[in-house]
């Protein structure tokens, strides 16, 4: 999301959380209605953690705060999820995004 390879073409804030809420089946299940398939198909696991992650996010922008709680989440993901391409990710990320 931080598109680190154009800097300066950083898309707008509301572009990006309406970018995540289509990644996370969130738009599809608000925004329901007569014009769209009745089913939404998306991977429950996948959006519960990715909405942890998010919420996390969001917690440290509006305290500050990095809890133990979010280090204890951090590290299962990192037991349980593919950790060497997380890391592999991780390493291409300019240090300045590297705050959480």
């Amino acid at each position: 999301m931080n598109d680190f390879k154009n800097p300066g073409k950083t898309p707008k804030r509301s572009s990006i959380i309406s970018h995540i809420h289509n990644i996370l089946s969130i738009n599809a299940l608000k925004h329901h209605d007569e014009k769209t398939d009745p089913f939404v198909e998306f991977d429950a696991e996948e959006c519960a953690l990715a909405a942890i992650l998010k919420a996390m996010v969001d917690y440290k922008t509006l305290t500050g705060e990095h809890t133990k709680s979010m280090n204890a989440f951090l590290a299962w993901t990192y037991l349980n999820l593919d950790s060497s391409e997380i890391m592999d990710d991780y390493k291409k990320v300019p240090d300045r995004f590297k705050g959480l």
